[in-house]
């Protein structure tokens, strides 16, 4: 959820996650797919929308309700979101700080693999917000 957030994918639902059962009880989540950044359609100008107006398909939690504005959402809705899941603290605290070493790892890289002629005002507004909410993210509360 917190990558979804980071990257704007607001379509992030419940039926996009799935998980390989294997044996001997054994699990892990697969791959991610319908993933798709809004952030290029972000703006002020006609056939974009305000930033404001985002909202995740599933919501983080907050002190006095759940948070869906993707820019209502900072680190310490990932940490009640992690308690309400059940998590420890320590654990969700390692998941935000694992997601922000890999985050630049994940987007230099991604930015790197773009073919030469890719669209700047797709890849553009994709590294500036997920920029944007990592720093957002890094700021405990």
């Amino acid at each position: 959820m917190i990558v979804n957030w980071i990257i704007g994918s607001t379509d992030a639902h419940a039926k996009n996650y799935s998980i390989f059962i294997g044996q001997n009880n054994s699990f892990q989540l697969t791959p991610f797919y319908d993933v798709m950044s809004f952030f290029p359609y972000v703006g002020t100008s006609k056939n974009k929308i305000y930033e404001s107006k985002l909202k995740l398909a599933m919501a983080a939690r907050g002190i006095h309700g759940n948070k869906y504005g993707i820019n209502q959402i900072a680190r310490s809705n990932w940490v009640l979101t992690g308690k309400y899941l059940g998590l420890s603290e320590k654990i969700t605290k390692n998941i935000i700080e694992d997601v922000i070493e890999m985050t630049p790892i994940a987007l230099d890289k991604t930015n790197n693999d773009l073919p030469k002629d890719f669209p700047t005002n797709i890849s553009n507004p994709i590294t500036t917000f997920v920029n944007k909410y990592l720093k957002r993210l890094k700021i405990s509360t």
